[in-house]
């Protein structure tokens, strides 16, 4: 089988009817995307323990280290980069299930990034932007973002959002691996 990065590799092909942008969940890969299964036991983790793999891209060190500080204090491991050039290094040598990245960066727009990133390694994305209008999320979703997050972002709804996003890796990892339940 095909690596695609050092820990992961490519199984099989997404099932059809996850694709889109579902209002509860987020949505899920588009159809026919190729699945994301782990080859290392440390590897998943994140399917069954307490956190997500997140990869948390902000230019702003300040802002950057804050929130980095208090995904991780909710049990979720994060990895930080400043730049989108950064984050593809990270990426390319270890296995995420989440990308959150603020869309103007220094050398790729967070859009651009995503696009690479979900096109690479069917990442799921949150986007954290200064911008909330209706065309900017329209934007980042059709970057391949899951979801948008308008600065500053209510810890509260940060939490909420991470928590659906986890159960429904979760279910989707446990139905393509032909398990019958998710342990909570």
């Amino acid at each position: 089988m095909p690596k695609v990065n050092s820990q992961t590799t490519l199984l099989e092909k997404a099932p059809t009817g996850i694709n889109g942008f579902d209002e509860i969940t987020g949505g899920g890969l588009p159809a026919g995307r190729p699945t994301l299964v782990c080859g290392s036991a440390g590897c998943g983790k994140s399917l069954f323990g307490a956190g997500l793999r997140i990869l948390l891209v902000e230019d702003h060190e300040d802002t950057r280290q804050i929130f980095r500080m208090i995904l991780t204090q909710k049990g979720h491991s994060v990895q930080t980069a400043a730049t989108a050039k950064a984050a593809l290094t990270l990426a390319d040598n270890q296995p995420f299930d989440l990308v959150i990245s603020d869309l103007g960066l220094p050398d790729l727009s967070g859009t651009d990034l995503m696009r690479i990133l979900r096109e690479r390694y069917f990442l799921r994305g949150v986007a954290v932007s200064g911008y909330g209008m209706e065309k900017d999320i329209r934007e980042s979703k059709s970057a391949g973002f899951d979801y948008h997050l308008t600065k500053p972002a209510d810890p509260a709804k940060v939490d909420q959002l991470l928590a659906e996003i986890m159960i429904e890796i979760r279910r989707t990892l446990s139905a393509r691996l032909g398990l019958e339940s998710v342990p909570a």
